[in-house]
């Protein structure tokens, strides 16, 4: 971390926590967030930092109450919308999960849990920094990108040259060792790519969501988790909290995915 960033850090660690004279939480029951033990930039338990603390920080505070943080173990391989372990919140062991990518994410459960307001947007962005290619627009070149996810069944089909990896890294490492001409990496995961984004590049609908907390369904949570998100200063705190864990600051889509999008790219 630069200094830069260790300043700005620092900066919104202190207007998270607040200052001498600011109110204290108050004696209600403690608001429990779940959190996967090592998920960077979202959360990680042995660094106590992460997106998610940061917010799970700012909501405790917009509520009165103090925090509880609920660690959950790592799940296998994962997907953009199926790296949760809703059932600590289905069984009540937590209150609420952050950063949860849309409907499709807790439809499995069957109407059990809940989304608040989405509170940011996240999508697939293109490295490298100097790429000036738009969706849409035609393409000789290769594109890596992670294997099964959503943009790799978009590019193929819409008969984009593809290339596969493992990994994050392995996306920043193919393109900057030119065994790529670009790539298409999920925006919260960027930073770990260790290429810059293009600034310019807009993603389709099809590879954006907007990012809610889940609660349990008919749980009152639910009301005063959109309150605090809905308070003006929300939005400047969490384009702060997004730009110093490395995340493309994104307010939320007017649309985004469905499975319906990309059923629709596959017939073309």
């Amino acid at each position: 971390m630069n200094a830069a960033r260790r300043i700005a850090a620092g900066m919104l660690l202190a207007a998270i926590h607040g200052t001498a004279g600011a109110a204290e939480p108050s004696t209600a029951s403690a608001l429990r967030i779940c959190l996967p033990e090592n998920d960077p930039p979202r959360s990680s338990r042995s660094r106590a930092t992460g997106l998610d603390i940061d917010v799970a920080r700012l909501l405790a505070r917009g509520m009165q109450r103090p925090l509880q943080l609920v660690w959950l173990p790592e799940l296998g391989a994962i997907d953009e919308v199926s790296d949760f372990n809703f059932t600590p919140l289905v069984g009540n062991r937590c209150d609420a999960h952050l950063s949860v990518p849309g409907p499709e994410a807790v439809s499995p459960y069957r109407g059990a849990l809940a989304l608040s307001e989405p509170y940011y947007g996240a999508a697939y962005e293109l490295i490298p920094e100097t790429a000036h290619w738009q969706w849409g627009q035609p393409f000789e070149g290769t594109i890596a990108v992670l294997a099964n996810t959503v943009a790799h069944v978009a590019i193929d089909a819409v008969g984009l040259g593809w290339t596969m990896r493992a990994d994050t890294s392995g996306i920043g490492h193919a393109v900057a060792s030119g065994n790529a001409a670009m790539g298409l990496v999920w925006g919260p995961d960027v930073v770990t790519s260790g290429v810059d984004r293009s600034p310019a590049f807009e993603p389709p609908p099809v590879l954006r969501w907007n990012l809610h907390a889940a609660t349990r369904n008919n749980d009152p949570l639910l009301a005063e988790i959109n309150r605090v998100f809905a308070e003006s200063s929300f939005a400047a705190r969490m384009s702060e909290i997004l730009a110093v864990h490395g995340v493309p600051v994104r307010s939320p889509f007017e649309s985004v995915y469905t499975p319906d999008a990309l059923r629709a790219l596959k017939t073309r």
